[in-house]
């Protein structure tokens, strides 16, 4: 069986991370507004293609809220653990 290449992202990000991060610095306020805007207008024309929008909408929404859900229960839990570490360090 052949196996399909494989490719080392990681390492690839880190080489390329500084000259990306230059080239960023080096955008004047209207080259970043043009590059917004041109990242708007492919989102806009893709939205225009016949799709399931909507749907599409409300999946990311569902795991968006999903998502949300898990940080504040996981913040709770780590709230707990800090008070109930608190109350035990000093013997009342």
């Amino acid at each position: 069986m052949i196996d399909a290449p494989q490719q080392d992202w990681a390492a690839y990000e880190r080489r390329c991370r500084q000259s990306d991060e230059e080239w960023l610095r080096g955008l004047t306020t209207d080259d970043r507004f043009d590059l917004y805007a041109d990242l708007f207008r492919i989102v806009w024309d893709a939205r225009r293609a016949r799709g399931d929008w909507q749907r599409l909408d409300e999946w990311h929404w569902t795991r968006k809220v999903a998502d949300r859900r898990r940080m504040v229960a996981s913040l709770l839990k780590l709230d707990q653990f800090r008070r109930e570490r608190a109350a035990g360090q000093y013997p009342g």
